[in-house]
């Protein structure tokens, strides 16, 4: 048997070494040698290419840990998202903080939207504003539930929020009996001395403290139909008869 070490070594003297025997094996030992070197190219390239992959892997890894690192920086550093997407049972108005950076989520385009958007601004307001006299006048009745100061005759408001506060404690039981129906309420703002990344361990603030355990801000969206209004409303009569 031809060692294939030995044939690439010495071509010829095989090829002697078979005439001698009277074989004429000269085609296909050149052939052999030909398949050996596509092979041996074959594996450099595979050996090339994995090794590619494997360094455009890790490049990747870094990437993707850049990619987390900036998203926490372009929103104040938060650890977890804050809204609807947020996966936490209660209070999932709660945050902390990972590293401190800066609110960064405004880009040209939507710089551009937000102009045109302004243009219908006056229209907005006035939608806003009927949602704000709707919970008024449909909540007004509730007595376990504060409702907003009215606004004094000389201001004007954008009407950002609508905020009651729950009296009777059991603001975080209604939050969830909303969100179980579809219906997504919140609190802003979390105060921040309860930030554990803030650190702040003294001082008393009691004002901050009872707002952030009895208020919950209801959805007002110049969007909202009086259809919707009316289930947010009548969800809410439908906990304060059964729990209050």
């Amino acid at each position: 048997m031809l060692d294939i070490k030995k044939i690439k070594e010495n071509p010829d003297a095989v090829k002697a070494g078979l005439r001698a025997k009277e074989v004429d094996c000269d085609a296909t030992v050149d052939r052999i040698l030909e398949l050996d070197g596509k092979i041996r190219t074959l594996k450099t390239n595979t050996e090339t290419q994995t090794a590619q992959k494997n360094k455009l892997a890790k490049e990747n890894g870094k990437l993707f840990g850049m990619k987390k690192k900036a998203e926490k920086y372009l929103y104040f550093g938060l650890t977890a998202k804050s809204g609807y997407e947020n996966s936490v049972a209660d209070k999932w108005w709660e945050f902390d903080v990972s590293c401190f950076g800066h609110r960064a989520i405004m880009n040209d385009v939507t710089a551009t939207m937000a102009l045109e958007q302004y243009k219908k601004l006056p229209v907005y307001m006035e939608k806003r504003a009927h949602v704000h006299a709707y919970y008024d006048e449909h909540l007004r009745d509730l007595p376990w539930i504060d409702l907003p100061l009215p606004i004094p005759a000389e201001n004007t408001t954008s009407y950002y929020f609508y905020h009651i506060q729950i009296t009777n404690g059991l603001r975080d039981q209604l939050a969830k009996y909303l969100r179980e129906r579809g219906i997504y309420t919140t609190y802003r703002y979390f105060p921040l001395h309860r930030v554990p990344g803030y650190g702040v361990t003294e001082g008393s603030f009691p004002n901050a403290d009872y707002a952030a355990d009895h208020t919950l801000c209801l959805p007002l969206h110049q969007s909202l139909t009086d259809e919707e209004l009316a289930l947010i409303v009548d969800t809410i009569h439908e906990f304060g008869a059964k729990f209050c």
